[in-house]
C-alpha cells in the first residue's frame, strides 16, 4: 500500500500499538508496556472479546516488526513493513500461520483474510495520510 507520509511518519503510526484498534478492525484494545520492541509481550483484546497474549519476535527499527499469538492449534505471525518508495511510501503486511491447516487458520480468522488486510491497510493509509 503506498501512502503519502514519510517513512518515519509511517512508522510512527504502525508502531503505535494504542492506535491499532483504529485501523485493524478485529482489535478492540492493546496493552503493551511501552514503545513497542523486540522480544516485547503484549495483550490484544478482540473484537470477539478474547484476550490473546503476543510477542514480538523480530523488529528492525523503522523497517519492520513481526509479532506472533498462539491459537489453541498453532501460531499466527504478522509482519508489518515501511520502506521508502519513489511516490512516498510503501507499507505492507504479511500474516503466515504454523501448526494448523489452512482451515483451522479460516475457522479463526475468517476465509476472506485476504480482503481483511487490504481494508485494514486502507484504514491504516487514512490514519497515516491525515
Amino acid at each position: 500500500m503506498e501512502v503519502k507520509a514519510s517513512p518515519q511518519e509511517a512508522w510512527n503510526t504502525i508502531t503505535d500499538v494504542a492506535q491499532w484498534k483504529h485501523w485493524d478492525n478485529r482489535i478492540v484494545d492493546v496493552r503493551f508496556p511501552g514503545p513497542l520492541k523486540e522480544k516485547g509481550t503484549g495483550q490484544l483484546i478482540t473484537d470477539d472479546a478474547k484476550v490473546v497474549e503476543f510477542k514480538v519476535t523480530e523488529l528492525e527499527d523503522a523497517r519492520m516488526y513481526t509479532y506472533k499469538h498462539k491459537l489453541s492449534s498453532g501460531v499466527v505471525y504478522t509482519k508489518r513493513m515501511v520502506m521508502a518508495s519513489d511516490t512516498g511510501t510503501s507499507i505492507s503486511e504479511e500474516v503466515w500461520f504454523k501448526g494448523m491447516s489452512r482451515k483451522t487458520f479460516e475457522k479463526y480468522c475468517g476465509s476472506d483474510y485476504t480482503a481483511q488486510i487490504a481494508q485494514k491497510l486502507e484504514r491504516l493509509k487514512a490514519m497515516v495520510e491525515k
